[in-house]
């Protein structure tokens, strides 16, 4: 899946918070020779010329400081707007805050290509959510168990889920994952990423065993957002995710729809071409039950919904959110009938009439609650669709019944 690559430079933690309090002092794009003159101020000038532009490595990674040109190392750069934020939650110490901003970090950056805090990384691998998500997988990971779940999703292609299954083998039969991680791979063992998350009010903890695991309190208050992170992208850039390129996986999906800019969205666009398109199997394969998908429907179903929960608003309620890098309020899409019943179905399933909006807390209770709790979310959206779904040019037509014993179960 790519070359991954993460940032290895190994910076004490108040020599970073000096190079962000530059930037955030600055407010503003900031040249290179006027950034190292006011950091060595701060920290002296006795390290080696190239360490000083380091320091901000890891606060570029997480989308804290951007680059007025990407990819250029000799670029202007400046705070981002989470950036801002976060500097201010870091300085009033206020766990809950700095905590909100390295998810909302989480859920916006894409980490495993075009990102300037690893510039050569060209991966499908969302490093962070992988681990994570290994760490509540796991009740918490060693490194090197996280660094063998990187390995088997970049280079074996495995699911996340058979990754975790073969790590918990591993462990009941009391062998160490080291020895089935290539030489390449254990550069991860240091992880810097997921390190300075320890320094960033406790966001993850070291336990005696040598396990990384997510702060008790953390998951306690954003279980959910964190559950629901996607462990590959596939669109780095709004430019890529224009070109409109077929996505096989939800988590990919996920990533596709919220690389588009809002602002660039004109909802008056005409899709039916995109909806009426013939199915198209992963692969070719008639019998596969994966199916293409076309993130620009998703962004233009959250745009003319005005990025509400449906659900919620058929409760007369407003299940808010937050708002993300692109100024628009967070919000997923879910294929009212799922993408797998595609092989049921002659007409396209992935379109906007069967595109729902909901919150993350709804969109992962409609996957993960129980059958009460499902069966409650389903049936509203459902009645509220289904004119839609029949009036289509499509005209797909299903009871509420089958829907949920055959896809909801």
């Amino acid at each position: 899946m790519g070359k991954l690559v993460a940032p290895k430079h190994s910076a004490k933690w108040d020599e970073v918070r000096a190079a962000f309090e530059i930037y955030y002092q600055a407010d503003d794009w900031l040249d290179n020779d006027t950034y190292e003159i006011l950091l060595k101020s701060r920290i002296g000038s006795n390290q080696y010329p190239s360490s000083y532009p380091k320091k901000i490595q890891l606060l570029t990674y997480y989308g804290f400081i951007e680059y007025k040109e990407p990819k250029n190392k000799r670029s202007e750069k400046r705070i981002t707007d989470l950036g801002k934020i976060f500097y201010e939650d870091l300085i009033s110490g206020d766990k809950h805050e700095i905590w909100e901003s390295i998810v909302s970090s989480l859920e916006t950056t894409t980490f495993g290509r075009n990102n300037d805090g690893a510039p050569l990384s060209d991966s499908d691998i969302e490093l962070p959510a992988v681990c994570i998500k290994a760490m509540l997988s796991l009740d918490g990971a060693s490194l090197k168990e996280m660094t063998y779940v990187l390995y088997l999703l970049n280079e074996k292609g495995a699911s996340f889920e058979d990754a975790i299954k073969e790590v918990k083998n591993a462990r009941r039969q009391v062998k160490d994952v080291g020895d089935f991680t290539p030489p390449e791979y254990k550069k991860f063992n240091d992880n810097k990423p997921l390190k300075i998350l320890r320094d960033w009010g406790d966001f993850l903890i070291l336990s005696s065993d040598g396990k990384y695991n997510v702060n008790p309190a953390v998951v306690s208050e954003f279980q959910t957002r964190l559950e629901m992170l996607p462990t590959h992208n596939t669109f780095g850039t709004q430019e890529t995710a224009k070109n409109d390129i077929d996505i096989l996986d939800e988590d990919k999906y996920a990533s596709a729809v919220r690389a588009f800019d809002p602002s660039a969205l004109d909802t008056a666009i005409d899709i039916s071409e995109l909806n009426n398109r013939a199915p198209e199997p992963s692969g070719g394969d008639v019998k596969n039950t994966r199916y293409t998908t076309k993130a620009i429907i998703g962004a233009i179903v959250l745009k003319k919904h005005h990025y509400k929960c449906e659900y919620a608003s058929l409760c007369g309620l407003d299940h808010e959110t937050f708002l993300t890098k692109k100024k628009s309020p967070y919000m997923e899409c879910h294929h009212l009938i799922p993408m797998k019943a595609q092989k049921d179905f002659e007409a396209n399933l992935d379109r906007e009439e069967n595109i729902v909006p909901l919150c993350p807390v709804c969109h992962a209770a409609i996957h993960y609650g129980s059958q009460e709790v499902r069966e409650k979310i389903v049936k509203a959206l459902f009645e509220n669709r289904k004119d839609s779904l029949e009036n289509c040019e499509g005209h797909i037509s299903i009871s509420l019944e089958d829907l949920f014993r055959k896809y909801y179960q």
